[in-house]
Formats: structure tokens, C-alpha cells, sequence
């Protein structure tokens, strides 16, 4: 699997870099799929969800509709479909505490954003980056 992303590893054998989707019909899309499940085997496998372990990183996933700043912006698009939501809902069911959303409940705080084009006064954004 060609790997195009960034990491940081703190353990040896830490999985590393994650594939962006880009689009739902591009290659990448099925790439970041499969990254998402080795995360959550690698976290299976090797980590105990007692310990400390936090998981943080841009994974442009929405985990739900709060997180974009127009849910039907977004329809058929990466970050928001279900397959990406559910594999990341594996990995946080593996143990992992949103610490984002212990501080944000309401949604509306985004990771990234931008002034839509054409008009100087509309920020749209999507919270994607995380910490667990």
C-alpha cells in the first residue's frame, strides 16, 4: 500500500502513515479504509485499553454531522460517509475517550477551515483532527 501522509511514532512498531480518501471513487479512499482497520488491530493487538494511550492526528473524518460546518455540503464525500465513520467507530469502541467532544458537545469547533469562495464573510469548516 503506497502511504502518502504523516505520522508520529513514539513506540517501536507503531503503525505509521495514514492514507488520504481524497474522493470515494479514488484509490486513496480504499487505501485510508484499510489503514483505519489496521489501526484498530494495531491497537488490539498490542496496546491494553486500561493503559495510557492516546491516538491523535488529522484523519479528515467527521465522526458525525456536528463536526462539518453543512452536513448536505458534504453528501457523497469523503470525511463523512459511513464506511469511514465506521471504521473509525471501531477504534474508538476499543477503549479510547473523545476528549474533543468532553469539551465541544455542541459541534461547531473546527480543526480546519476556509473563507468560501466568493464571499469574504462565510467560514465554512469541519473538525477532522483528533485526539483520543
Amino acid at each position: 500500500m503506497p502511504h502518502r501522509g504523516r505520522h508520529l511514532r513514539r513506540r517501536p512498531g507503531a503503525l505509521g502513515v495514514r492514507a488520504n480518501g481524497r474522493t470515494i471513487d479514488h484509490e486513496q479512499y480504499g487505501f485510508k479504509l484499510v489503514w483505519l482497520a489496521r489501526l484498530a488491530s494495531y491497537l488490539g493487538e498490542t496496546c491494553d485499553p486500561d493503559s495510557d494511550v492516546a491516538v491523535c492526528g488529522d484523519f479528515n473524518i467527521a465522526p458525525d454531522d456536528r463536526d462539518v460546518w453543512d452536513p448536505a455540503a458534504f453528501v457523497d464525500a469523503t470525511h463523512v460517509s459511513q464506511p469511514e465513520r465506521q471504521a473509525l467507530q471501531v477504534i474508538l469502541d476499543w477503549g479510547l475517550e473523545d476528549v474533543y467532544r468532553r469539551h465541544h458537545i455542541d459541534g461547531g469547533v473546527f480543526s480546519w477551515w476556509t473563507t468560501e469562495p466568493g464571499t469574504s464573510t462565510r467560514v465554512v469548516g469541519c473538525a477532522s483532527t483528533w485526539c483520543w
